[in-house]
């Protein structure tokens, strides 16, 4: 499992600036930092240098799709609604968000990963209002049937 601790060793993410859209999907989606360097560098983010947030829509779209998994993305007033009308932050998300899913939060200026919860992320206790996010979960498998055979 990728966890914002291990990429941080890395070497491509110390050579790399302003990538947190690429760390958030590294962990969200369980991939090296490197193979996420590649997939966003091939839909147009330049090397060492930030993320458009269009492009990191788009990104994490096209990953939760390859990847099977369901996506929703939330604005400010469907975050409003979820929050009762109370201001969410990277630290305070931990009460307003489902354990059992995955979430890239986005700030102003940069995109978090929530995983199981946990928020995994150099701003985690910090104050950075979230103004969206995409909520993924794993698709519901279809069970298939089992036969049994008698003792």
């Amino acid at each position: 499992m990728q966890t914002y601790q291990k990429i941080k060793q890395t070497d491509e993410y110390k050579n790399d600036n302003n990538s947190c859209c690429l760390v958030a999907s590294s962990i969200i989606f369980n991939k090296p930092f490197s193979e996420m360097q590649d997939f966003y560098g091939s839909k147009g983010r330049r090397y060492r240098s930030g993320t458009r947030t269009t492009l990191a829509y788009k990104c994490i779209e096209q990953l939760a799709t390859s990847n099977n998994r369901k996506y929703k993305r939330r604005e400010k007033l469907e975050i409003l609604k979820l929050t009762k009308g109370k201001t969410m932050t990277v630290n305070n998300c931990g009460q307003y968000l489902d354990s059992s899913k995955d979430y890239v939060l986005f700030s102003s200026s940069h995109a978090i990963a929530v995983k199981g919860g946990k928020v995994e992320d150099w701003s985690e206790g910090k104050r950075n209002r979230i103004i969206s996010m995409y909520e993924i979960e794993n698709k519901d498998e279809v069970l298939q049937p089992v036969k049994v055979e008698s003792l």
